[in-house]
């Protein structure tokens, strides 16, 4: 089987395989600053997710990083 691509988002879910309490209770809610590197720019999850796996050899250029959106819900 081959697939032209996978989405995946971010937010978790528990045992039972809903989505997590967080991703109800964040509804509504403001956002927290964005974590900052070195030299003060975000550090986002799109970025660290994409070199997470690079790291596991999965090619930069079959990584599509959206790194827009604020969040998934």
């Amino acid at each position: 089987m081959t697939y032209d691509c996978i989405v995946l988002p971010g937010g978790g879910v528990d045992l039972n395989g809903s989505p997590s309490a967080w991703v109800f209770l964040s509804c509504g809610t403001t956002h927290h600053p964005p974590v900052l590197n070195k030299n003060s720019f975000p550090i986002n999850e799109a970025t660290v997710s994409a070199a997470y796996l690079i790291e596991r050899n999965i090619p930069s250029n079959k990584i599509l990083i959206e790194n827009w959106s604020l969040d998934t819900i």
